[in-house]
């Protein structure tokens, strides 16, 4: 077992078990302060109950639900590699809640976060290229098939986890692999915030920039691990 800040695996017969204690945690203070305040709404009020196998299970409130996908598919794009089963998640999920969303709602988790133009993006790839009705697709833009294209470009070339996994915890120890590991981190982002909006990539590099020059004398002598 390895217990981190934000996941908790299980080795079980030599199969990974990854579970999440909290949806995510962001790198900048502000937005991670805003985005737990959103999560602890989400998923403590409106909820909806769903039996699965005899077993009940409550759902976030839609709106949530359906931010909540589309971050965590446009955090593994840009930290770890994406693939369409996550995007094709978060279509099926508009789908099925044509007309239940909270407009108002959702575009303030959006905005709050500075993703609107990453949302608009990924809208573009769910309707025209896996076939979602633009009028079930909030905030669509059919303007965005430029920036689009090229997301999809990084995702047919690194699909899910860039085919790669985290660093064994031998590697983690190694002072110049960690260092190394931490700034490539920022400038692997950058080319593709860039693609969807210069503006955000210098600001999220700046921020990532600072989070990093923070953290790092814990993170290289191995007292914190950066979670993806």
């Amino acid at each position: 077992e390895n217990e981190r800040d934000m996941h908790y695996n299980i080795d079980k017969d030599n199969i990974i078990i990854e579970t999440h204690r909290v949806t995510a945690i962001l790198h900048d203070a502000c937005d991670n302060s805003f985005y737990q305040k959103i999560a602890e709404e989400g998923l403590s009020k409106d909820l909806h109950l769903v039996e699965i196998d005899g077993c009940s299970l409550n759902l976030p409130s839609d709106s949530f639900n359906a931010f909540y996908v589309f971050y965590h598919a446009w955090h593994h794009f840009l930290d770890t590699g994406v693939g369409f089963r996550q995007i094709c998640d978060w279509t099926l999920l508009l789908h099925s809640l044509y007309g239940k969303l909270d407009l108002s709602k959702l575009q303030g988790y959006i905005d709050g976060l500075g993703l609107m133009k990453a949302w608009k993006t990924f809208a573009w790839i769910a309707v025209e290229k896996l076939g979602l009705p633009n009028e079930e697709m909030p905030f669509y833009d059919s303007s965005y098939s430029k920036r689009a294209a090229k997301v999809l470009e990084y995702i047919w070339e690194e699909g899910n986890f860039a085919g790669s996994w985290h660093l064994s915890e031998k590697k983690r120890i190694n002072v110049f692999t960690r260092t190394f590991s931490a700034f490539k981190t920022i400038f692997s982002d950058f080319p593709k915030l860039w693609c969807v909006s210069p503006c955000m990539a210098v600001r999220e590099a700046a921020k990532t920039f600072r989070f990093y020059l923070h953290k790092l004398p814990r993170y290289m002598k191995g007292e914190l691990i950066i979670e993806d």
